[in-house]
């Protein structure tokens, strides 16, 4: 049984059918990045990204330029925001497989299935967010190297090497070089004995710092328009902070990605096979491909096993060179397999009954039997194909019910639209604004917000509704302030695990 590459390819495209049908956007991290999008939009600036007015150096302007040529072309909607990852994952896709040719092309190639059916591949390629991306370009990059290794350099090769290094930074900073740099570095442990084209190191690393240097370009424009601190910021200081450990809600001790790592290669951590195939990969010098895949793995995992910051996304652009390595292994899925996840299946419903305080009523348990269900029917469907289509195939049924029967639910809890889309409809009738407390931009794109925020702290939000007329306030805890302005709020909005509490002037 053979899957068509095409059918492979449209995949994510499907999941964003289902995400924009079944969820709604998310805070803090999708409402934010719709919302520096959307100033982008409505301010007309294209250089410098902003967050309620204010510059936003925590991440550079690549997926926004790509959301707003959507939205020039589309119209203003998030629908072109899942969009956007939907492409970059399925480009991504596509990368891997001219990459399997590559490297192994007289064998069959599995491994765009095989990334496709990764359970955190399919969960940040429903996400609006940088990751994606990040990986897109990553894959690029070490497709474009292979490629000038075994066929030599040409203009277009070295040329879109070279633009792979200034997109990637412009995609998530300096992080880039992490997973760009090392397969460079460390060409004389893989590269092939029999290479016929031998080109030399320093000519790919002059090819890196050219495309390093192209992103000055865009530099010197945001110095026309910012100051250095803005520079100091997006690509210095906030990479150090994470590095030194400044950012505690993303500590982690040093062994965190040990742990984190087989959620990340569900489903195929589950399998013996598959780990015995990664120990392999410490004695496979006699093979240069695995041996650029240890490189593209390893290194990068062991630098962010050191950075005291660690989220798991940070570690989605090596899922290609695990999908590489995965599609030459034959795992074999029997029906005892689907009763060792069950718990998982269900894991959102035994949730609802330990954390009540968030508002799971859309949630049953009959969501979760219906997800397996659907399971163990497709796998007697599929009970007679090969096997190594069989896993990520039911994988993806997985995911499509999930994001049918469980996801809405959680989304629902996450979502601001109710609170933005009302303080929309106020500031459209004149009212100022001001939000008490770390605000993450959660209204601006969802409420269409046209001015910024004016932003308050406790103290300062105390009688501020009284020195004017058509005054809001927004809160996100309305339980806690309801005590502070004595009196409790004219609206009150069910978000995550509390409520949005918003006091109108008198």
């Amino acid at each position: 049984m053979r899957i068509d590459k095409r059918a492979v390819l449209l995949l994510p495209f499907v999941w964003a059918f289902f995400s924009i049908a079944f969820r709604d956007v998310t805070a803090v991290d999708e409402s934010r990045y719709l919302t520096v999008a959307w100033e982008m939009w409505i301010n007309g600036n294209f250089v410098v990204p902003t967050l309620n007015g204010e510059f936003y150096s925590h991440k550079p302007p690549l997926l926004f330029w790509f959301t707003n040529i959507l939205w020039l072309l589309g119209g203003v909607d998030e629908f072109w925001g899942y969009l956007v990852q939907a492409f970059f994952s399925s480009l991504t896709i596509w990368i891997v497989y001219r990459l399997d040719k590559l490297l192994f092309p007289k064998e069959d190639r599995y491994s765009p299935l095989i990334l496709a059916s990764f359970f955190s591949w399919f969960i940040y390629s429903i996400f609006y967010s940088f990751d994606v991306l990040l990986t897109c370009i990553v894959t690029l990059n070490i497709y474009l190297l292979v490629k000038i290794v075994l066929e030599g350099s040409s203009k277009k090769s070295i040329t879109g090497y070279l633009l792979t290094y200034t997109a990637g930074i412009l995609a998530k900073g300096p992080v880039f070089l992490i997973f760009a740099l090392p397969p460079v570095l460390f060409i004389k442990f893989w590269r092939p004995r029999e290479e016929k084209n031998r080109i030399k190191v320093r000519t790919l690393l002059l090819a890196s710092l050219g495309g390093i240097l192209l992103v000055f370009v865009w530099v010197y424009l945001v110095f026309v328009y910012t100051d250095p601190s803005y520079l100091r910021e997006i690509l210095i200081s906030q990479h150090l902070s994470r590095v030194h450990g400044d950012k505690p809600p993303h500590d982690t001790p040093w062994w965190g990605y040990i742990v984190i790592m087989p959620f990340l290669l569900l489903p195929y951590s589950v399998k013996r096979e598959f780990w015995k195939e990664v120990s392999n990969l410490f004695s496979s010098s006699n093979d240069w491909r695995k041996m650029l895949l240890s490189v593209w793995i390893f290194i990068p995992f062991l630098i962010f096993t050191f950075i005291p910051s660690k989220r798991p996304h940070y570690l989605l652009p090596i899922l290609p060179a695990f999908a590489l390595l995965i599609g030459k292994i034959d795992l074999q899925v029997r029906k005892t397999f689907w009763f060792k996840i069950f718990p998982v299946v269900l894991l959102p419903s035994i949730l609802k009954f330990h954390f009540t305080d968030y508002d799971f009523s859309n949630l049953s348990l009959l969501s979760g039997v219906m997800v397996f269900t659907i399971m163990l029917i497709s796998y007697t469907y599929l009970e007679k194909s090969f096997s190594r289509l069989k896993l990520p195939l039911l994988a993806n049924i997985f995911y499509i019910a999930l994001l049918a029967f469980i996801l809405p639910s959680f989304a629902a809890n996450f979502s601001p639209r109710k609170a933005a889309e009302l303080i929309g409809v106020y500031e459209s009738q004149g009212y100022e604004i001001a939000f008490v407390g770390r605000h993450h931009g959660e209204f601006g794109f969802l409420g269409r917000l046209k001015k910024p925020l004016v932003i308050l702290t406790e103290n300062s939000s105390l009688g501020w509704l009284d020195e004017g007329t058509k005054r809001m306030l927004v809160v996100t805890e309305a339980g806690k302030y309801t005590e502070i302005f004595g009196r409790p709020p004219d609206i009150k909005i069910p978000y995550r695990s509390r409520h949005i509490g918003i006091w109108l002037s008198r």
